[in-house]
């Protein structure tokens, strides 16, 4: 019953809201970073990835509660033990689910498709990539793996950027940004066919969590590099040029 949740019975509860809440901390320490960067250097890309990271941790906080009052509730009927606030409970917890991890699904794929268009400072098929992003979370509902592998789909197009970036120019913030989305596009393929074993679901937590740790220690980088104002902008740039393909290296 509790699987309704698409998350394993026997991870559900402290573990899973611990992995969830690290990764949405993650994600608003990244999205703090870069508006104090943005409010720093008053580089409009910065304002941007603030955005798209705070539409991903906004997911996240979607993901979290609703699987915390779907299955909390589905316990609180269990105690009951009648039949008729039980029917009446999971039909609730139905509609939230519902509308819940569509939030989920449709913040997560907005926030890395901004991402995707900081980097590459592209904007053509925004409205139909846009329209598409609402079709896959309005019918991936009773079909989980056709949201990640879309999620799969933009996370392992932006690490082969930068892994392409990396090879031709060698720059180590790019190498970092590689890796960080290559955890992330791998722990997707571990999310798709975790219905074959629920201990997949787990190595996709921890894989996409240290994506996201990898991504915000470079940040972090960025904001505490030392010197003055000019000089601190000067290294943001540096990593900021890191970010966009736009920007020469």
């Amino acid at each position: 019953m509790v699987s309704f949740a698409f998350i394993p019975a026997w991870f559900n509860g402290y573990s899973f809201v611990i992995f969830e809440f690290i990764s949405m901390l993650v994600l608003f320490s990244i999205a703090f970073y870069s508006y104090r960067l943005y409010k720093f250097c008053k580089n409009k890309s910065y304002k941007d990835l603030a955005i798209a990271f705070s539409l991903i941790g906004i997911a996240f906080i979607a993901k979290l509660s609703t699987n915390i009052i779907v299955y909390y509730k589905i316990l609180e009927t269990q105690d009951f033990g009648l039949f008729t606030l039980t029917f009446q409970t999971m039909q609730a917890s139905t509609i939230f689910y519902i509308i819940g991890f569509f939030f989920y699904r449709f913040l997560m794929l907005l926030g890395f498709y901004m991402f995707y268009l900081v980097i590459t400072k592209s904007e053509e098929n925004t409205l139909f990539t846009i329209f598409f992003i609402v079709v896959t979370s309005l019918f991936s509902t009773n079909s989980y793996t056709i949201f990640y592998i879309t999620t799969l789909i933009f996370t392992a197009t932006i690490a082969r950027f930068y892994m392409k970036n990396y090879k031709e120019k060698k720059v180590q913030n790019t190498k970092f940004l590689a890796i960080s989305f290559g955890l992330i596009a791998f722990s997707q393929v571990l999310f798709a066919i975790s219905e074959y074993t629920e201990y997949l679901y787990i190595g996709g937590e921890l894989l996409q969590l240290a994506g996201y740790l990898v991504l915000l220690r470079m940040f972090m980088r960025l904001i505490k590099s030392g010197g003055s104002k000019n000089k601190k902008c000067q290294k943001s740039e540096q990593g900021l040029k890191s970010l966009t393909t736009s920007l020469m290296l």
